[in-house]
């Protein structure tokens, strides 16, 4: 139940009302795609691209060679189907939909600070809507508690991603160790304290 995952979350709220504009009403790729071109988004900023006969879609700028360089890895190799994936450090999703691809029917959790790059998330999770993708717009640190920090004339929230990723799937009575199959980490140069701080759950 996505609405009953996402209202759990530490979102900021900065984007609520941009998103509530741009986002409200939409309940399938169909809707997603007629929304974007009255924004006069789609032309250039969605882009497809085909995976074993299915197309699945992109949103963000020039995401052509990233799309390219993610598609050559076995995510498949890496991932049990019907498990819980993290993305941490999202940017603008290019791994997120090999992610939410090769978890099959699991969940695929997106952590992204910059709201630019997580309302990207967002058109990519209703874009691609077959996938179980959830993502959520703070940033994360190995530990320590949550906090609010300024950033782009705002407030954003950061957490301790490992103690939120544990007491969301407790809530959700999810056993964190026997589901959760991938952890994919690119926050730039925190991410073996991140790594660290897993190591309790694990």
């Amino acid at each position: 139940d996505r609405v009953k995952w996402k209202s759990l979350g530490c979102d900021s709220v900065l984007l609520q009302s941009m998103m509530n504009k741009q986002l409200s009403g939409i309940h399938n790729r169909e809707q997603s795609i007629d929304r974007l071109k009255e924004l006069g988004f789609y032309d250039r900023a969605v882009h497809t691209y085909d995976i074993n006969g299915t197309t699945y879609y992109w949103y963000g700028n020039e995401y052509r060679r990233e799309i390219e360089y993610e598609a050559k890895y076995r995510w498949d190799s890496y991932v049990c189907p019907g498990s819980i994936t993290l993305d941490i450090g999202t940017a603008y999703g290019d791994s997120l939909v090999f992610l939410g691809m090769a978890s099959m029917n699991g969940l695929t959790f997106g952590f992204e600070l910059s709201m630019g790059r997580y309302l990207s998330n967002e058109w990519l999770a209703r874009l691609n809507p077959s996938l179980d993708i959830l993502p959520h717009n703070f940033g994360v640190k190995s530990n320590g508690s949550p906090e609010w920090i300024n950033m782009d004339g705002g407030k954003a929230r950061v957490v301790p991603i490992a103690k939120w990723i544990n007491k969301r799937l407790q809530l959700h009575d999810v056993n964190y160790a026997s589901h959760v199959s991938f952890i994919k980490i690119d926050i730039d140069g925190g991410d073996v304290d991140i790594v660290r701080s897993f190591i309790p759950y694990l």
